[in-house]
Formats: C-alpha cells, structure tokens, sequence
C-alpha cells in the first residue's frame, strides 16, 4: 500500500529553525533535502514549513521518488567504534589512568564538553544573528 502525505506530514520530523538576517527566521526539515522555507517570526516560519513540508511531498509522491523517514531513537545503541592513532589511543590511557578513570568514562566526558561547546557557540551566534535583526528593525523606525 503506497504511503500518503498525510502518513509523512504525521511523522516526527526534525525541523531546524534559525535565524536569518534578511527574512527573520529560516527552517527546514533535515530529512527532506530542499524542504525550507522562512518566516518573520519563529511562530510564521513554523507554520510556513507545514505547507513547504505538504507540497514537497506532494510533488516526490508523484514523482514516484523515495521520501526518506525520520530516524527512530531506537536505532542508536550507544556503542560506536573509533579507530584512532596509537599515540592518541596512549595518550587517552595515559590520561584516564593520572584521572583514576576507565578510558570509556574519559572519552564520554571528553565528548559531553565538546558538544556542550559546540552548542554553546552555535547558540552565541543565533543571538547574534537576532540583535542584528532587532537593530536593523530599530533603525528602521
């Protein structure tokens, strides 16, 4: 049985909203390559993707194409495997030892403040991103 917008348009998509200097907010649905579009408020930009989402679906249904579906959370196990350079594989030993933890422990605290840094610079440049636009706005006026 061949699967309906209606059937995509109720799944989980990820939709990824920022801000945008020239149209005010952006977004997309990352599963759907090309599927965008914009706002001037992050409340428009999210109503405006649901149509973006509808007719994009619409024309990869007719299209015969295969729409890819959200991931399910059920498919990350936790584990990964990484290969690295033995001097680093010995340095992370070495340090997890002078730490007094297991070198799985290290590697997770290592990655937790990565990501928390990434997301804190990505979050630094959103609100960057939004002065400028209420500062264009004010001057405007």
């Amino acid at each position: 049985m061949a699967k309906t917008v209606e059937y995509y348009m109720a799944l989980p998509y990820t939709r990824e909203l920022v801000p945008d200097a020239t149209v005010g907010w952006g977004i997309k649905i990352k599963e759907l390559p090309g599927c965008m579009s914009q706002g001037e408020t992050p409340e428009e930009a999210l109503r405006m993707i649901e149509d973006a989402m509808r007719g994009w679906l619409e024309v990869e249904i007719e299209a015969g194409s295969p729409i890819p579906e959200p991931r399910v959370e059920e498919a990350f196990s936790g584990k990964f495997v990484v290969r690295v350079p033995r001097q680093l594989h010995r340095l992370l030993v070495e340090s997890a030892e002078s730490n007094n933890v297991s070198l799985n422990q290290l590697i997770n605290v290592i990655l937790a403040q990565g990501i928390e840094q990434r997301m804190q610079t990505k979050l630094i440049e959103e609100l960057q991103a939004e002065i400028r636009i209420i500062k264009e706005l004010i001057s405007t006026q």
